[in-house]
């Protein structure tokens, strides 16, 4: 699409994994807020990070690099690793 200026089907963007799945038109908005809750309950230090590594495009893997370095030492990062091996949801606070 970036060289040719032709659109993707969707067929075409899920299997290049440009999208991450296929859905009927008449779920489109209902799988899209799932999507959004689930993102929604992550870090968002974390998040915000990956949304700034993607931003970058070219500059992605140095941008990932200094992402993890920086959300490493979040209270964040901590609470991902208590329960995980608390076996428990996070409780993300943005810190």
């Amino acid at each position: 699409m970036i060289f040719t200026g032709e659109p993707l089907t969707a067929e075409q963007a899920f299997t290049w994994g440009v999208a991450n799945q296929l859905a009927p038109k008449a779920e489109v908005i209902n799988i899209a807020r799932a999507l959004a809750v689930r993102i929604a309950d992550r870090a968002p230090i974390a998040v915000q990070m990956a949304k700034q590594a993607i931003d970058a495009g070219d500059a992605y893997q140095a941008m990932e690099q200094v992402s993890s370095a920086a959300t490493a030492f979040t209270e964040d990062a901590a609470e991902g690793f208590a329960s995980f091996t608390e076996k428990r949801d996070p409780k993300y606070r943005g810190t």
